[in-house]
């Protein structure tokens, strides 16, 4: 509430009704940018380098306070585009302040979006004003090409932020500028070390500069965006596209279907929604999503994605075209599904000590700090210490084992 930056949206008030917790913010007339994408799909490259300015100017300020915020969860959907063509910066939730963490952050929990998720976000390192310049490198990867750096299961994206190379963005879009292409690869960077010193730096080397209202960029961004905005809203007064009965509103109701359970926390899962009328069944498009109670899961407003942040029990609604759904998930504790040994093979010299490091994941890739048990097939040959450090006695081989959870 104590940001005050044309690029990033204004919250008025915070308050609270019972168990209720609610913040005020300003009314933004106009779609998020995973709208768009979903939409238009690649952006041209006039569009992209307006919201890459924009969204660095706001975190730049951001970050530059005296306490620094890190928003910690920059994503399209948090992106704004109003129907005058400015880009906004939205829910800072998560976000961290200092050396403080606001928002439901405890452990166990995820802080963050796999797909513009940064290395040491995966790892659970400290964050830093690098971290949110690395998920808006993966957010303009995604404008320039119609998708993030990396696809797949929430693990093997966790994974591939960690160990994978960037995708050579001119093989996809290869008009994409050369010094334009470079600047996000090196937001990219696995070490926060290697990426830019800071956002405005970035801008300066880029030569980004502020739109004007005038703009023909900005007046493309103000007509895709309202054409987008005036259709839901719409969609969401008359209710277009759905099978109105006599009385002009709509007969039916909305089928959710969980495709994943049970749910662990750390799990990704994508419902599947169909609208069922007299006339039949189909697919539902242009809903609303919501969960009570909050912080069981985090829900993508606009596709439905969630992601289980907290063990208990929620119910999610989907609304739209005059009818509504619910369905009731209960989210279990993430358990350990696999455990890797890093480094996996040594060879050691009689004496020689080496800490060995046991990570733990659950099957969704959330890193768990459990209790590790650790043992050696020969002891003779190899002794293991119960943090883990190995020290080699004699000739021979032996197998380091760790057990944890299961």
């Amino acid at each position: 509430a104590q940001l005050r930056h044309e690029a990033i949206v204004r919250v008025h008030a915070v308050g609270g009704l019972g168990e209720l917790h609610y913040f005020v913010m300003d009314y933004v007339e106009g779609i998020s940018l995973q709208r768009l994408l979903v939409d238009q799909g690649p952006l041209p490259v006039p569009i992209v380098e307006a919201v890459l300015f924009r969204v660095a100017a706001g975190l730049a300020y951001a970050h530059g306070q005296p306490s620094p915020v890190v928003h910690r969860d920059v994503k399209p959907s948090n992106i704004l585009v109003d129907t005058d063509g400015q880009v906004i910066l939205m829910d800072f939730g998560v976000a961290k302040v200092g050396n403080e963490s606001v928002g439901l952050t405890r452990t166990g929990m995820i802080v963050g979006t796999a797909e513009y998720m940064s290395p040491e976000q995966v790892r659970s390192l400290p964050v830093t004003p690098a971290t949110d310049q690395y998920a808006l490198g993966a957010v303009a990867f995604a404008m320039l090409v119609g998708r993030p750096p990396f696809a797949g299961s929430f693990y093997e994206v966790l994974i591939a932020h960690q160990k994978e190379p960037v995708p050579d963005l001119r093989v996809s879009r290869p008009d994409v500028p050369e010094e334009l292409a470079k600047a996000v690869e090196r937001m990219l960077e696995k070490d926060p070390a290697d990426r830019w010193p800071d956002l405005p730096t970035l801008l300066r080397d880029l030569e980004l500069r502020p739109l004007s209202p005038y703009d023909p960029t900005t007046h493309e961004m103000a007509a895709l965006s309202r054409s987008l905005y005036e259709g839901v809203v719409r969609h969401a007064t008359t209710g277009e596209r759905t099978s109105p009965d006599a009385g002009g509103g709509t007969t039916g109701r909305l089928r959710i279907e969980v495709p994943t359970e049970p749910i662990e926390v750390g799990d990704s899962v994508a419902m599947d929604v169909a609208l069922e009328t007299p006339e039949g069944s189909r697919p539902a498009d242009g809903l609303t999503w919501s969960s009570d109670p909050p912080g069981i899961v985090r829900l993508d407003s606009e596709t439905g994605e969630l992601v289980a942040v907290g063990a208990g029990t929620t119910r999610v609604t989907a609304k739209g075209a005059g009818v509504d759904g619910s369905v009731d998930l209960t989210v279990s504790p993430a358990r350990v599904a696999s455990v890797s040994i890093r480094p996996d093979g040594l060879v050691l010299s009689a004496g020689e000590s080496v800490q060995l490091e046991a990570v733990a994941l659950s099957r969704g890739g959330l890193p768990l700090d459990e209790d590790r048990t650790w043992a050696s097939s020969d002891p003779s040959v190899v002794t293991v210490t119960g943090t883990g450090e190995v020290r080699g006695l004699r000739s021979g081989s032996a197998s380091v084992v760790v057990y944890c959870g299961s």
